[in-house]
């Protein structure tokens, strides 16, 4: 009988083993595919911050503050990935849901102005 416990015992631990490792793959192709989208996420902002320096007269295009807006929301949640993997907690935070919906409808009327809602917290709200 007590052969059939030290058994049961040992299936156990074999399993946790096979859950860690199953976790620990999982954290590193997280951490891989991380790290390969902010490659070219770096490129793509070096190469904003160049054409800004170069041509100064994009900051006056209608899409350039919301391509900088795009690219902070990209990078964005690339952190809260990383923060995810590492087992940093993710916060909620509380949002103004009318000036999200203001901001759908308004794409949805300028489609050509398409750009990643930011949301406005409210001022008791963490951040």
């Amino acid at each position: 009988m007590l052969d059939f416990f030290h058994g049961g015992c040992d299936f156990m631990k074999e399993k946790e083993r096979e859950i860690q490792k199953l976790k620990e793959e999982h954290h590193l192709a997280l951490s891989r595919i991380s790290h390969e989208i902010r490659n070219p996420v770096t490129l793509i902002n070096s190469s904003m911050q160049l054409i800004e320096a170069e041509h100064p007269e994009v900051l006056s295009f209608d899409l350039w503050d919301d391509m900088k807006k795009d690219m902070l929301f990209l990078r964005r949640l690339l952190d809260e990935l990383s923060g995810y993997n590492n087992g940093e907690k993710i916060h909620p935070e509380a949002l103004e849901l009318s000036s999200f919906l203001r901001e759908i409808a308004s794409n949805a009327r300028h489609p050509t102005r398409i750009s990643v809602f930011q949301p406005v917290f409210p001022k008791n709200s963490p951040q």
